[in-house]
This record gives structure tokens, sequence and C-alpha cells, in this order.
């Protein structure tokens, strides 16, 4: 059986700016959502805009699981397509916690579409409070996975009562 896996993807417009104290921010050209072991492939990929609109006060959300660890996925999240190849800081604010989060990157190329050929985390953040989140792209990277593998209790959710929130990512050059 063939296997066909489809993502929606949301064009952001490119902009350069300069954060204080931090380089440049790396244009992100599309970012889909991540979900290898669902059976759609995806999670919420309306909602994949508000994690790079610039705007922490609105973002991306898991489904509601039963349990804190994604039922049993190996991590659910967002891929962000930077266009070309870059080193920096990756940055993520959440907007829930506790939450274990892991940052894959991949050079210029094809997209991963599994763990397997994302390869080993180049980051990993552990936290039981809410903190934003940075991990170093030291290879230059093209494609940048953040993914929850643990997730916070929620009241926006009833039966299942754990989701992830990721609030906004950017990467800056520097």
């Amino acid at each position: 059986p063939t296997t066909t896996l489809t993502t929606a993807t949301t064009l952001v417009a490119p902009s350069t700016t300069a954060l204080p104290g931090a380089g440049t921010v790396v244009p992100i050209a599309a970012v889909t959502s991540f979900d290898p072991d669902g059976t759609d492939k995806e999670e919420h990929p309306e909602q994949v805009q508000l994690a790079v609109d610039g705007d922490p006060s609105t973002g991306w959300t898991t489904v509601c699981y039963k349990d804190r660890y994604v039922g049993g996925k190996r991590g659910v999240g967002l891929v962000v397509d930077l266009g070309a190849v870059h080193t920096g800081t990756v940055t993520v604010e959440l907007g829930s916690a506790p939450y274990q989060l892991r940052v894959y990157a991949a050079p210029d190329g094809e997209q991963p579409t599994s763990f397997a050929t994302w390869g080993e985390p180049v980051g990993r953040v552990d936290s039981r409070e809410l903190t934003t989140a940075q991990v170093q792209l030291v290879a230059p990277s093209r494609f940048v996975l953040v993914s929850l593998v643990e997730l916070a209790e929620s009241d926006g959710c009833t039966k299942n009562p754990f989701r992830g929130e990721i609030r906004e990512i950017t990467v800056t050059q520097g």
C-alpha cells in the first residue's frame, strides 16, 4: 500500500527585523503541522500560522489527549521551513506547562516526514514551569521541527485533559 502524506502549508510574508540584543530574525517561508504517528498525519493545520504571526497572545495547540505523553506518540509539533540554510537560535514561546520539547533540524533538500528521517534532536528543553525555550542551531539547517512530547492539563479540554501550546517560534541568525 502507498501512503500519501498531506500537509497544510501557510506561507508567511518574509520580513527581516532585528530583536534587541539578538541577531537578525530569519524569515519563515512556510510552517506545517507534524504528526507522523497520527491517522491523518497533521494536527490543527488551520492554526499553524498562529505560531509564527509575531503575536505571542495567539498560538497553535495540539488536540486534547488522554495522557500527558501524547497518547504514546513520539511527539507532535510544527515544522518551520526557513527557505534556505541558517545557523542561530530557535526560540519557542510556550503557552502551557509542564512540557517536554524536542527540536530537530535538517539541511536543505527534502523536508523529513518521520522522526527516523529527522534523526536525533539538536536540543531538548524540559520544564515544570512556563518558560521560553531556546535551542542553538549549530549546523546549517533549512527545516526545524519543534515537537512536544509532554503536555499540560488544559481547562480547554474536557474528556481528554492534556494539550500543549506553542505561541511563537522565531529563528535568529547571529
